[in-house]
């Protein structure tokens, strides 16, 4: 059976898929400071407010978020909490700004408390409609709620995605209150870094290998060299945007200046006369010049290929030669590589066929001919297209027939 596809793949394909990412956190505005009067709750019933509602839209790459208040007495505002700016100077790791330093956050100092409600909408129109006062209840998250506090900075973990509310009130029946507030959101985002890692260079390094023929230590040392060149010469963004030409263009000359550099200057003419023999080859199939290709798989082998393809190819062309023995060992030596590849399987059989021992060569038909080869046929299939190849070379016997009838071959 010959194989379904050719032995190699031989190309220049030199561009990174594998891309530099870190995250970084930044701090966004999601309040800009603001300045709320709260009336006491007393004033509030002659037509004043002691509470106020909040809506927080946060961005939508938001890992956590925070909010700052402090409160001075009267209508009179107190200093810049400047949380924005303070948090942006933090120098923010991977993990975020962390709890220590959240605790050196400089907040102006309050001088009566007020309680703050994280809620979502339902329960911040019903904590307006203050419906806790007439005995029902509104609920709030625990997580991002103070109580009875003058000015905090605090930290809030849960709910992010969905419609949040800050509720504000003042607790003071008769005193009322300003309250200073911003709210700022610490958001992740993934950033390209034009910078070599071990990933990419790794990449660089595999597809220049990928691009030979044959793998050895040579050619493994002239990659190497070829990939600190690269890593030497360009940003990662720099050589993925190279054109095919020109990517070509570099890569021929810096193996080049690699091969000699490293004293491995023949492997650069051998894979030459690799890539010529598997052209070549490719046209001796089309033309069924079975002594030709013979001699093409030898040279290949001597060179360095040592795919078991190489063996099954060599051996089908031997059977078309009538040299058994030296199929046979072809075989062996391509089941030793592979032994579950069916096109060697199925040689092996064309190879008792040929010697007259049918029942070796029945047992294997029979095991594999409804299962599929790589180009699509059933096994059965291309025994059948075997068969009728021979018969053109004037290669058969009794059993031919034999076997069509058993796998029911027309």
């Amino acid at each position: 059976m010959r194989t379904g596809l050719l032995l190699l793949s031989l190309f220049i394909y030199l561009n990174l898929s594998a891309q530099n990412y870190t995250t970084q956190h930044k701090i966004e505005t999601v309040i800009a400071q603001r300045s709320i009067y709260l009336n006491g709750g007393a004033r509030a019933s002659m037509g004043g407010k002691s509470r106020v509602t909040i809506p927080i839209q946060l961005p939508r790459n938001t890992v956590r978020w925070y909010y700052s208040f402090s409160t001075s007495p009267g209508e009179s505002g107190t200093d810049n909490l400047n949380l924005l700016v303070q948090l942006s100077s933090i120098v923010v790791a991977p993990a975020g700004i962390t709890r220590n330093a959240l605790s050196n956050i400089q907040i102006p100092s309050g001088s009566a408390s007020i309680d703050v409600y994280l809620m979502d909408q339902v329960n911040a129109d019903a904590f307006l409609r203050k419906v806790d006062n007439d005995g029902g209840t509104f609920y709030y998250n625990r997580d991002g709620s103070v109580f009875n506090t003058r000015q905090a900075v605090v930290s809030v973990n849960s709910n992010i995605g969905n419609q949040l509310y800050l509720g504000l009130k003042n607790p003071s029946m008769m005193d009322g209150i300003n309250i200073t507030i911003e709210v700022v959101a610490e958001a992740a985002e993934e950033v390209y870094q034009d910078e070599w890692v071990s990933e990419t260079t790794d990449k660089v390094f595999e597809d220049c290998v990928n691009n030979f023929s044959i793998h050895d230590a040579a050619h493994e040392q002239v990659c190497n060299c070829f990939k600190d060149k690269i890593v030497a010469s360009y940003t990662p963004s720099s050589f993925s945007n190279l054109s095919n030409s020109d990517l070509s263009k570099l890569y021929n000359d810096l193996v080049k200046s690699c091969a000699e550099q490293s004293g491995n200057s023949g492997i650069l003419q051998k894979d030459k006369r690799i890539k010529e023999l598997v052209e070549f080859i490719k046209g001796q199939t089309i033309t069924k010049d079975y002594s030709g290709q013979e001699k093409s798989l030898v040279e290949l082998i001597t060179l360095g290929v040592d795919d078991y393809q190489i063996y099954n190819s060599l051996a089908y062309c031997q059977l078309c030669l009538k040299k058994y023995d030296e199929a046979k060992k072809n075989l062996t030596i391509g089941l030793g590589k592979n032994p579950t590849d069916l096109f060697l399987l199925g040689n092996l059989g064309d190879y008792y066929l040929l010697t007259n021992q049918y029942d070796q060569a029945i047992e294997i038909f029979r095991l594999h001919k409804n299962e599929r080869l790589e180009d699509k046929r059933h096994f059965k299939d291309a025994v059948a297209d075997d068969l009728k190849e021979f018969e053109r070379l004037g290669i058969t016997n009794d059993s031919f027939n034999k076997v069509r009838k058993e796998l029911r071959i027309e």
